[in-house]
């Protein structure tokens, strides 16, 4: 099923069952492709594949999806694939997935303005089990980014999906047994109303929750250890003006924290490389400890989020040179609890020095006359003298 246009398919809603769906499967479906179709306005779900039978290894493809309840409602799958589609404006969840889908992948979708993002949630209370749900954007969404609802999950992963404004939850675990054995890991939660990381259940994961919480970047959570907030750094590096041959030159660094926590209180690490021929004079700041020698300045006092250290002064020497020169000073920096590295590079162009001394020209000597040898003598210029 590929290249369709499905709109308004909203006849018999109120009476019939099926009605309101895009496409719709309720007697099962195997092997089969659902890929570059566009639904519109569809009061039930673009694409249904309901409960009765078994759906096998369906792959759900660069499908888009306006304003439908939903683009998927998916119950009972094995091995199916839910891929690169896209949804917007859905008045139910965006991807719904029902009860007893196992080995079910939903991966790289692109979901924006919807009720919920991507929800799990049982009505036999048999849920859905090894389902990986990754890499997807979900953007300004009315209730949850990514929730399971009780006894809906297990032993599933979710992972690095980007979860931006959500009206209620960045990612909801809700409170059931059966909600165990999950890993949430490596997502980016911010903006969420209520919680950006919220997981109800009771065990022996993470803040006494039943499942895994790993490397989330989240700014808020419930309980409070689930996504603890971490510092994002920042780096900058500027000068004023234009450096002068044959004077120095003072470059301004600063670090800030822009993460929605504090660093953690290991040591921050900034290095610094200086353009092709400028050599460093001196490199301070108020509570850094540095080296002119290899550039670098550390300190491990804990930064707040929003705030800024003290500015480090690197002033650096600068060559005399007859003609302008452009070279560019690089500065990273690393640690405090965020695992990335970041750099700062400042364009600097020197000019010419006026007072630079310009090298005498040589002026050469004169040539020097070669050696005149003297005449040969000559034979029997000699007379000899006469006796008597």
């Amino acid at each position: 099923m590929t290249r369709n246009c499905i709109r308004l398919n909203n006849t018999g809603f109120q009476s019939q069952p099926a009605a309101g769906n895009g496409i719709y499967s309720d007697q099962g479906l195997d092997n089969a492709l659902i890929d570059n179709n566009a639904f519109f306005q569809n009061r039930n779900g673009a694409i249904t594949l309901d409960k009765f039978q078994n759906i096998v290894r369906v792959n759900i493809n660069n499908n888009v999806s306006h304003q439908d309840e939903a683009l998927l409602n998916i119950f009972r799958s094995n091995d199916s694939v839910v891929t690169d589609n896209q949804a917007v404006g859905n008045t139910g969840p965006a991807i719904f997935i029902g009860d007893d889908n196992h080995g079910l992948q939903v991966l790289r979708n692109t979901i924006q303005g919807s009720y919920d993002g991507i929800r799990a949630q049982t009505f036999s209370n048999v849920g859905s089990d090894q389902v990986l749900i990754g890499n997807n954007t979900i953007q300004n969404v009315t209730h949850d980014g990514i929730s399971a609802g009780p006894n809906s999950l297990t032993a599933s992963t979710v992972s690095d999906n980007s979860v931006t404004g959500s009206g209620r939850d960045g990612v909801l675990i809700e409170d059931e047994g059966g909600n165990s054995g999950n890993v949430v890991t490596r997502n980016v939660l911010q903006g969420s109303v209520q919680y950006d990381c919220e997981d109800l259940t009771t065990g022996t994961g993470t803040a006494g929750t039943a499942n895994t919480w790993t490397d989330n970047q989240a700014a808020t959570s419930n309980p409070a250890a689930l996504c603890p907030a971490k510092p994002s750094l920042t780096i900058g590096k500027t000068h004023k003006g234009d450096f002068t041959g044959g004077r120095n030159g003072t470059y301004t660094i600063t670090v800030g924290n822009a993460g929605p926590g504090p660093t953690d209180g290991s040591t921050v690490t900034v290095h610094d490389v200086l353009p092709q021929g400028l050599t460093a004079v001196s490199m301070s700041g108020a509570g850094w400890t540095c080296s002119v020698v290899t550039l670098t300045c550390t300190r491990s006092d804990v930064l707040a989020a929003g705030a800024e250290y003290p500015v480090i002064t690197l002033v650096a020497n600068v060559p005399c040179s007859r003609k302008p020169a452009q070279g560019i000073d690089t500065v990273t920096v690393t640690g405090g609890g965020d695992s990335a590295t970041h750099t700062a590079t400042d364009p600097t162009t020197i000019k010419p020095g006026k007072h630079c001394k310009k090298p005498k020209p040589h002026k050469p000597g004169k040539p020097h006359k070669p050696h005149q040898p003297k005449k040969p003598h000559k034979p029997g210029d000699h007379r000899p003298v006469a006796t008597g």
